[in-house]
């Protein structure tokens, strides 16, 4: 009788999570050197995205902040002009555009014109239309231009489209252009087209409804303030005249709640101050006895900025007051800083007919490029790993490890070079953006840093980084997975 030997095969042993990224964390510790080059590779990739995301949200809303902050600095200029100005039809238009989404707005020029709210409400949607199809064929290329609408611009396109020949010749045309998209669908314009005529007439006659309301509205402010100019006036009056003068302005039908008028009146009273304090630097004897004290003659708004100077408050001496120099100077200080970071910033658009974008076609293309250099580097990093530990894999194989135990090795190992990649390049990207904007801005980036926007920003390049440093080592992964333990065992 043959004897029998017993082979007993037990089931593989299958480690936990906790056990698997264990030995990962081992693993990569044992090869620092090839696991620093895929944490190179990726926080090189995650800080040049960081910084560029981050610059443009931080662009964006220093620039909504300074805009914002100027718009206040004009509030007063801008309110005035409100109230008095007498609109084009086409300026109208887009005044009108730019109410749309602001049904307080469109209310008050309801007030004002006489008209429903319900027939304001639809003249700003139209007139919403009307900006939106100016901009589009006002930013096409010239021979795209051409090509469609000839050589007629503003208002004289829609004209030129309201032709039967024409329109058609236009859907057509457009239709070849794979690379011209309108703003709207084509019925829009169709419908906007058709309605052309009874919208200029309805803007034509609001137009003229708001103009006979500002007449009337002078008339009666003539009484209270003469033939003064509104600003001199505003700057100078009691608050009884200044709240008598608001009361004739609410009466008319325009919108100004009294905390917006003693902003107005206070800025209204700087502005007179640095009028009377600029004529009396610009007289002759006072610019003589400056060259003389000062040994100096610079122009008027240096003189301005130095009116805090122990050496012009000498030679002013009692003819204004130490508050009222200081008023001007830091305002005049103010007014020139904001206008020097608009220049510096990217424009805002005040009607929203052409909302800016997050990022450019030029950035969007380098993020791309960054990403497939960042994969290309991690894949070419991992499979030189795993050159070098074949005889580590083939004996793992041996001992019982499973091709799903490899396969998730070499993906937690990728994750975890993903954390600490991403959160470095996270935070050198963050540091970079934030100097850099500083340097170009000074502190008003700090002072309009979106906060929660750049949490997200953060969060999510660390999301990115994980993922690119797995997604690049799924080939590799599956390539030592599927690897046969006798072959791996011959490789010297």
């Amino acid at each position: 009788m043959s004897n029998q030997k017993n082979i007993d095969v037990r089931d593989q042993v299958t480690l936990s999570f906790e056990k698997s990224f264990r030995f990962c964390r081992k693993g990569i510790s044992y090869r620092l050197f090839r696991s620093s080059l895929t944490l190179a590779v990726v926080v090189v990739a995650v800080a040049f995205f960081t910084v560029l995301v981050s610059e443009s949200l931080m662009l964006r809303s220093t620039s909504v902040g300074v805009h914002d902050e100027m718009g206040r600095a004009r509030e007063a200029d801008t309110t005035l002009m409100h109230l008095f100005h007498r609109y084009s039809s086409r300026d109208l238009s887009a005044k009108l555009a730019g109410l749309k989404d602001d049904p307080a707005a469109v209310a008050e020029f309801a007030q004002v014109a006489g008209v429903s709210v319900e027939m304001a409400t639809d003249l700003a949607t139209q007139c919403y239309v009307e900006q939106l199809f100016l901009h589009f064929f006002r930013t096409l290329s010239p021979g795209k231009r051409v090509v469609l609408v000839k050589k007629h611009t503003g208002r004289a396109t829609f004209e030129f489209l309201s032709g039967t020949s024409e329109w058609d010749a236009f859907v057509v045309d457009l239709a070849k252009m794979r690379s011209v998209r309108l703003p709207t669908p084509l019925e829009t314009l169709r419908t906007f087209l058709d309605n052309r005529e009874v919208f200029l007439a309805s803007l034509q006659t609001v137009r003229e409804a708001r103009d006979q309301t500002v007449t009337a509205l002078e008339v009666k402010l003539d009484g209270l303030t003469g033939d003064a100019d509104a600003a001199a006036w505003l700057g100078q009056a009691s608050d009884a005249d200044v709240a008598q003068w608001r009361t004739i302005v609410t009466a008319s039908g325009f919108d100004l709640d009294p905390d917006a008028m003693r902003r107005i009146q206070e800025v209204l009273r700087v502005t007179a101050l640095e009028n009377r304090i600029s004529k009396w630097l610009q007289s002759p004897q006072n610019r003589e006895a400056w060259k003389v004290k000062l040994q100096t003659t610079p122009g008027l708004e240096t003189k301005l900025l130095m009116l805090k100077d122990q050496k012009v408050a000498a030679l002013v001496g009692d003819t204004f007051s130490a508050e009222e120099r200081a008023a001007v100077a830091d305002r005049f200080l103010r007014v020139k800083h904001l206008r020097e970071l608009v220049g510096k910033l990217p424009r805002v658009e005040d009607t929203g007919v052409a909302p800016s974008r997050f990022m450019d076609g030029r950035q969007m293309f380098l993020v791309i490029i960054s990403f497939l250099v960042c994969m290309v580097g991690i894949t070419n990093a991992m499979l030189m790993s795993i050159t070098e530990r074949f005889r580590e894999i083939a004996t793992m194989k041996c001992l019982g490890a499973t091709d799903g135990f490899i396969l998730k090795q070499f993906l937690i190992e990728a994750a975890i070079q993903g954390v600490i990649g991403g959160t470095a390049g996270m935070l050198i990207g963050m540091i970079i953006s934030v100097v850099k904007s500083w340097i170009l801005l000074g502190g008003a980036v700090l002072a309009h840093l979106p906060g929660l926007q750049m949490l997200i920003c953060a969060v999510a390049t660390v999301v990115i980084g994980i993922l690119l440093a797995m997604l690049a080592s799924i080939y590799p992964a599956r390539a030592a997975a599927r690897m046969a333990p006798m072959d791996a065992m011959r490789v010297e």
